[in-house]
């Protein structure tokens, strides 16, 4: 194939793709570290915020984005698709994208059933020995956190209940990454009445 064939293919190529994001009601990101590190899918994911497509990132691998792709995919819900076997994953999504395009659910929702952002098998301590959390803790803390900001909550819960000195500091901690004043209330009002 000559060049200028090469040149206009590719021209066609992402003129289709940014014909298909325009288009598009739902963009479905399958998020691993590959498309992580790849800057076609930055391009993509940034040309669907721009088009103001809603995306869906559904995880094929437990990773969490990276530069503008965190920026752009912080504080959306996801789907999981781990541990396998994927096709009970599939039928999950599919399931929402159903109920998305319905207009049943929003994005602004985490999906049903999700599963949490992450997990820990043994307890997390902090500065004092009165913070020690069990694993059933630290899920619900990620899971709660999870819905305001998305697949980073599992990093953030680790990092800030290494520094807490007791429950009430790490629900501070946490609350503080969350964006709003209401939401932030919200949040703090959730994590109180999961230990009463």
């Amino acid at each position: 194939m000559s060049n200028n064939k090469m040149d206009a293919r590719i021209k066609q190529v992402v003129a289709e793709i940014i014909d298909a994001i325009s288009n598009a009601r739902v963009m479905i990101l399958v998020f691993s570290a590959s498309s992580n590190d790849s800057p076609q899918v930055r391009r993509e994911v940034e040309r669907a915020v721009h088009k103001q497509v809603s995306i869906l990132p559904f995880r094929i691998e437990d990773v969490l984005p990276a530069g503008s792709l965190e920026y752009f995919l912080s504080t959306q819900h996801w789907l999981d698709a781990f541990p396998p076997p994927r096709e009970p994953h599939y039928a999950r999504l599919t399931a929402h994208i159903a109920a998305l395009l319905k207009g049943t659910v929003s994005l602004n929702a985490p999906p049903p059933d999700q599963p949490m952002v992450g997990s820990s098998s043994v307890p997390v301590s902090g500065r004092n020995s009165l913070l020690s959390l069990n694993v059933t803790e630290i899920e619900s803390l990620q899971r709660r956190l999870a819905y305001y900001v998305g697949p980073v909550a599992k990093f953030l819960v680790k990092r800030a209940a290494a520094k807490a000195v007791d429950r009430e500091d790490l629900n501070k901690m946490l609350a503080a990454e969350v964006e709003g004043a209401p939401a932030r209330k919200q949040f703090l009002e959730a994590c109180r009445s999961d230990r009463k």
